[in-house]
C-alpha cells in the first residue's frame, strides 16, 4: 500500500505580510499559495480551505514529507481540500 506523509502547520496569530500579499482580505474556499512564500525546493503549500470574512480566516502550512503516490501538486493540495469537508 502506498503511503503519504504530511505535517500541517496551523497559525494562531498571522500578521498580514507576506500572507495578505497572496491570500488578501474576504479570500474564497480552497485558496492555495504555492509560490513566492513557500520554500524554493521543498514541497510545501499554505491553503485556506474555508471563507472568511474581513480577514478572519487563517491558512494552513501543509508540509509534504513523503508521497509514494507521486501526487502532482495540484491533486494533492485539491485532495487536501476536499478532506477538509468530509
Amino acid at each position: 500500500m502506498n503511503k503519504i506523509y504530511m505535517l500541517l502547520q496551523s497559525f494562531g496569530n498571522l500578521t498580514r505580510e507576506p500572507f495578505g500579499l497572496c491570500f488578501g482580505l474576504g479570500q474564497i474556499a480552497g485558496t492555495v499559495v504555492d509560490s513566492k512564500i513557500c520554500h524554493p525546493t521543498e514541497f510545501d503549500f499554505f491553503l485556506c480551505s474555508h471563507a472568511g470574512i474581513k480577514g478572519t480566516s487563517r491558512p494552513a502550512h501543509y508540509h509534504v514529507l513523503w508521497d509514494e503516490n507521486n501526487f502532482t501538486a495540484d491533486a494533492l493540495q485539491t485532495l487536501t481540500n476536499n478532506l477538509c469537508y468530509t
